[in-house]
């Protein structure tokens, strides 16, 4: 049997789009009623053979030559997004677009139902209709957008009834339902919804729009035995309520105001939790009152053995008196956050950040693991981040303390406590690497020179002196860099220094000849310095350096960055 060589096999004849002087002979021998229903005919086979070549050409694109399944991952990511934001979680058809690309990736989109899985209910009937069709017997992801248009608010409202008896009828695919407890411009509550029957739910949101309504109570029927994520806001339930069961992630916010005992209800609520792996708690539990200066030893304790991150909002009083009743592992992200602005932070006996750890601070922070520290200070926040390890990822996060809405505190007075407070807490630890951000500073060179002394083995230091820095506080950071140690040894303050950074930092009235002086002594002592990056974010005429000045800085360092100030660049 001969086998047939495909590149030598002559193409099939093109079909001819142009008419033949006989086709044109036999037209005009027609009526011309005639002859118009042969050249429609003719077209109408032209069209088609023209739009099947272009589909077949498309076919050959690499884009189309994707396997089907891979595509649907582009489609996919498209809709996720790899890296997206988390304000970005309900913004979703984004790959609706694409559909429009070509018809073989509008006939993918169309058959595939998990796309078409995750409905926003406020959209309309038809849509969502259109959704649930389409899903076929993929598992749903059903909720309500942020922010509903106040004219839609009544149109949503008259269309509840039939929206709740479309849902109850594919109750049993629903396996993420997010519906916020909205009011309407008129105060009347959107009724519940058919949820009781949702057999395979697995992420239950339900959270108000806004906290003017007070809150309500979870029917205690509701049991969904594969739910392991749960968000509640203003709603009350008992800790014996069945949706505990099988928890991994679970967020209450103002869900347990009203109970008389609060501690013991929350305490029950994680007792029934042993699989939570992460837990939030915002506006929660106990409220001691603000004058409790010594809170009362727990009476039981409650050990998470598998939680990885901890979230705990509410006033400083309460924060501890609520870790002093947890025994968490020794892998556990916590994030503690003051939500009181009317913290005496002039109180010279206020402890700013180890006031809201318990009293025996080992059950919350390990001093040996804690290689970088970064202290930030603001109009609207005092911050304390604690990593495991150097960088700026949130990976590595040990620790996070914060206090927000404080206002009308001498910020000055503030960042040196803060300073003294955080060194003096991390003095054993192998700190690395320090980033201190804030403004209005009045760092003495006391200050400095103690901070250093607390930190012997650091080897990054991000001075970020913010928008309206002081001369005195970089001036006192050299100072104390380049001095000698008070002890016999003579040697100098950190001496495994690598890198410093440094934004905007003010370079006139002879600072810029103290940083000179300063690298040339660490030099003669043997820490010469890697790096040197001064950033000038801001136009501020003090910040700008000197060309000789940056010779001199790059002849003393490994590697110099410059950036100088905006105004300062050619042609400005």
């Amino acid at each position: 049997m001969s086998t047939v060589n495909n590149m030598t096999r002559s193409p099939p004849p093109m079909p001819e789009f142009e008419l033949s002087h006989d086709e044109q002979v036999y037209l005009a021998s027609l009526p011309v009623q005639d002859a118009y229903n042969w050249v429609s005919q003719r077209q109408s086979k032209m069209l088609r053979c023209y739009h099947s070549l272009r589909a077949l050409q498309n076919s050959l694109i690499p884009a189309n030559r994707l396997p089907n399944e891979l595509l649907v991952m582009i489609f996919r990511f498209v809709e996720t997004g790899q890296y997206e934001p988390e304000w970005t979680r309900y913004i979703y058809m984004r790959w609706f677009k694409l559909m429009g690309v070509c018809r073989h990736w509008r006939a993918i989109a169309l058959a595939t139902p998990y796309l078409w899985a995750k409905i926003d209910i406020t959209k309309s009937m038809d849509f969502t209709r259109m959704c649930l069709e389409r899903s076929q017997n993929a598992m749903l992801e059903i909720f309500m957008a942020e922010c509903i248009p106040p004219e839609r608010d009544h149109d949503l409202f008259l269309a509840l009834p039939g929206m709740s008896e479309v849902l109850a009828r594919h109750s049993t695919r629903i396996r993420y339902l997010r519906l916020p407890h909205l009011t309407l411009a008129d105060g009347v509550h959107l009724f519940p919804w058919p949820i009781a029957l949702m057999s395979g739910l697995e992420i239950l949101e339900l959270k108000p729009h806004s906290l003017e309504q007070g809150p309500l109570m979870l029917p205690s029927n509701l049991a969904f035995p594969k739910l392991h994520s749960l968000s509640l806001s203003q709603r009350l339930f008992h800790p014996n309520h069945p949706v505990l069961n099988n928890l991994v992630e679970l967020e209450l916010d103002h869900s347990l105001e009203g109970f008389a005992t609060s501690m013991d209800s929350l305490l029950g609520i994680l007792e029934r939790c042993p699989e939570l792996v992460q837990l939030s708690l915002r506006s929660c539990g106990p409220h001691l009152p603000d004058e409790t200066t010594a809170y009362p030893e727990p009476a039981r304790l409650v050990f998470l053995s598998k939680l990885r991150s901890l979230t705990l909002w509410s006033t400083p009083t309460s924060i501890p008196y609520f870790l002093a009743h947890l025994e968490l592992p020794i892998t556990t992200n916590v994030e503690l956050r003051s939500v009181d602005a009317n913290v005496d932070f002039d109180d010279e006996n206020l402890a700013i950040f180890t006031s809201l750890l318990p009293r025996d601070h080992s059950k919350i922070l390990r001093l040996a693991t804690v290689q970088f520290v970064q202290l930030s200070l603001t109009d609207e926040m005092l911050e304390l981040r604690i990593y495991q390890y150097p960088g700026t990822g949130l990976k590595g996060t040990l620790l996070e303390i914060a206090y927000d809405e404080a206002q009308d505190r001498s910020t000055e007075v503030l960042l040196r406590r803060a300073l003294r407070e955080v060194t003096q807490l991390f003095k054993s630890s192998p700190v690395i690497q320090m980033t201190l951000m804030g403004h209005r500073d009045a760092l003495t060179v006391g200050d400095w020179v103690d901070a250093l002394e607390c930190m012997p083995r650091l080897k990054y230091l991000d001075f970020n002196t913010g928008l309206t820095a002081s001369i005195g506080e970089v001036r006192a950071l050299f100072i104390a860099l380049g001095r000698a140690c008070d002890d016999a040894s003579g040697g100098v303050p950190c001496p495994d220094l690598e890198s410093i950074e440094i934004a905007n930092p003010p370079m006139a009235n002879g600072v810029a000849e103290l940083l000179i002086d300063c690298l040339e002594f660490r030099a003669e002592k043997g820490t010469r310095l890697a790096e040197l990056a001064l950033f000038c974010e801001i136009v501020y005429e003090d910040i700008a350096l000197q060309g000789k000045h940056q010779e001199k800085l790059k002849a003393l360092v490994d590697e110099f960055f410059y950036n100088p100030p905006y105004d300062s660049l050619p042609g400005r």
